[in-house]
């Protein structure tokens, strides 16, 4: 028989795939305690609500998002030490990896993060923050793409709000981080330039996760993350007014 943290953690666990496999659409607290091998009543015990639950499965997501930031943050990028130096205690990564829907990467969700010379400092969108912010973009939605449903959850505040698992602890890292790199380009209202350049992101992140920028155009999400970037982060801004 489990201890209570294995059975809690379990629980954790095979919500975390059944979700991944099943979208919110087939996700049940039943048919998470019948994987976990516990009583259909067990993860009331833990979870008081099924909110609850999701909220942890969510955190396990911010997890395996921030694991990623990081591992693709060029060397010595700040978001690499800001994001690292705020991870939750006790937030487990899946390491489940769907299949990716699609064909060409390219069409979808460029999957060359971190490795292409693009992205090491040979860029379209210019000096070195830039660059990195475009790593990180390129990242987020490649994420998006592998585990849409994962991504719909960790942003509906409509369904986790009041859980109780404090889930702003583990976003607004994220967005620090990538406003910190924003002010290193020089732009001016940085914190306005950062809203909108993680507004114009995920809207495209949101996209991919759904296959619906091949509708849509039939352009790299690499070249679109770039005229993101490059619209809200201009190299020579005009005089202010």
């Amino acid at each position: 028989m489990m201890a209570g943290e294995d059975v809690k953690a379990a629980l954790v666990r095979h919500a975390t795939l059944l979700l991944d496999e099943q979208g919110l659409a087939g996700f049940t607290g039943r048919e998470v305690a019948r994987r976990a091998g516990v009583s259909h009543g067990a993860p009331r015990r833990y979870f008081p609500t099924l909110a609850a639950l999701l909220s942890a499965v969510a955190a396990t997501g911010f997890a395996d998002l921030r694991a990623r930031l990081v591992a693709a943050a060029p060397a010595g990028a700040a978001t690499s030490n800001e994001v690292s130096a705020h991870n939750a205690p006790g937030s487990e990564v899946s390491t489940h990896k769907p299949a990716v829907a699609g064909g060409d990467s390219r069409a979808g969700g460029d999957s060359r993060a971190g490795g292409d010379s693009r992205a090491g400092g040979d860029s379209r969108v210019g000096g070195e923050p830039r660059v990195a912010l475009l790593v990180l973009a390129r990242t987020y939605v490649e994420f998006a793409r592998e585990r849409p449903a994962m991504f719909e959850l960790m942003f509906r505040h409509d369904l986790l709000e009041g859980s109780g698992e404090r889930l702003r602890e583990h976003s607004t890292p994220l967005f620090g981080a990538v406003a910190e790199l924003v002010a290193l380009t020089g732009v001016r209202e940085t914190g306005l330039a950062a809203v909108d350049l993680w507004a114009g992101v995920h809207g495209l992140a949101v996209l991919a996760s759904r296959r619906a920028l091949q509708l849509i155009t039939g352009e790299a999400v690499e070249d679109l993350l770039e005229r993101q970037i490059r619209a809200h982060l201009p190299q020579n801004p005009g005089p202010e007014v």
